[in-house]
């Protein structure tokens, strides 16, 4: 058992040695009024009220075993801090049946309303959004402003399975949708253990690098937890994210591809390929274990990266984030 803003529930699994939980729970909690994602010149705020929302809140591992007619296995957030997948499992075995995954902050544009049907599921207005390609998936989006939405993806691991994506997209909306209308923040804290990388602004942590070198540059956002330098033509220089992923430090068991580097008195790992320097420090505590009935089962971390051409730039990118970290 853990406790949340709503008393002792049950709602993931048991994560970190501290024995806290993820919970994933679709209880009556309230959640911080988020402003709306901002139009395509103000992407910058839109990715802030993004980073906002915890996406693991906005699962129900009861509800998603009830509409799946599975178990509900694990919740974890990552790779990208903006995402929480949920993994199901038949009752009988331990290899995922359905993978149902929430993102916040999905880019939706004009276009993709366009391709997109709009959907109401209970009292709540959803975008269908059709695949071209595979039946084995199905994909909702809630807007949120102009240009930023959250989404619902079902995947269907087991092509032996008979159900339908979409069916179990659409039922499982009818349970949690309601929570999606005023999602709850990360300052909820609504899922537990809370991750301090997940509410740093990751261009703050590039605006005294790009403050301090002899060209002009701009700054870009893919996700809400990743930001890219670039120079004043395009090109890529730094990018610095915040993730979380297994220990990254194992890789030092290949010593020919990976060297062990400290920043700011962290112990992380250093990959240098001939056009690109990669730098993955992990944060130490709290740490996430999905799997809590093996006792060996590996852990995953707040895990600081850097990636530039330039080794010494990954490095300062890297240890500016760390230093962004409350």
């Amino acid at each position: 058992m853990f406790d949340t803003l709503m008393g002792p529930l049950w709602c993931g699994v048991v994560i970190a040695a501290s024995t806290v939980a993820l919970a994933g729970c679709s209880s009556a909690v309230k959640g911080t009024a988020v402003p709306e994602a901002a139009s395509r010149g103000e992407r910058f705020e839109a990715f802030e009220a993004m980073r906002s929302i915890d996406p693991c809140a906005l699962h129900s591992s009861e509800d998603a075993g009830r509409v799946s007619g599975l178990v509900a296995d694990e919740i974890m957030p990552g790779p990208s801090l903006n995402t929480c997948r949920l993994e199901l499992v038949k009752p009988t075995g331990d290899l995922p049946v359905w993978t149902v995954t929430v993102t916040a902050g999905v880019e939706f544009s004009t276009a993709d309303r366009q391709r997109g049907q709009r959907r109401d599921i209970g009292s709540v207005s959803f975008w269908y959004m059709p695949r071209a390609v595979t039946s084995r998936d199905c994909a909702f989006v809630r807007e949120f402003g102009p240009d930023m939405g959250i989404e619902l993806q079902v995947v269907k691991r087991d092509a032996a399975d008979r159900g339908n994506p979409c069916r179990v997209a659409r039922d499982y909306l009818l349970a949690v949708g309601r929570w999606w209308v005023n999602p709850a923040t990360r300052a909820d804290r609504v899922s537990v253990p809370f991750l301090p990388v997940a509410t740093v602004d990751p261009c703050s942590a590039l605006d005294g690098i790009a403050a301090r070198l002899d060209q002009p540059v701009d700054l870009a956002m893919s996700n809400p937890h990743s930001c890219e330098l670039r120079s004043e033509s395009g090109g890529g220089l730094l990018v610095v994210e915040y993730t979380v992923e297994p220990d990254p430090r194992v890789l030092l068991q290949s010593p020919s591809d990976y060297t062990a580097i400290e920043v700011a008195g962290r112990r992380g790992v250093l990959s240098h390929r001939p056009v690109s320097c990669h730098v993955r420090v992990p944060i130490d505590e709290p740490t996430l274990q999905a799997d809590q009935t093996r006792s060996d089962a590996p852990h995953s971390y707040q895990v600081v990266t850097s990636r530039s051409s330039d080794c010494d730039l990954a490095k300062r990118g890297t240890e500016a984030a760390l230093a962004a970290i409350p």
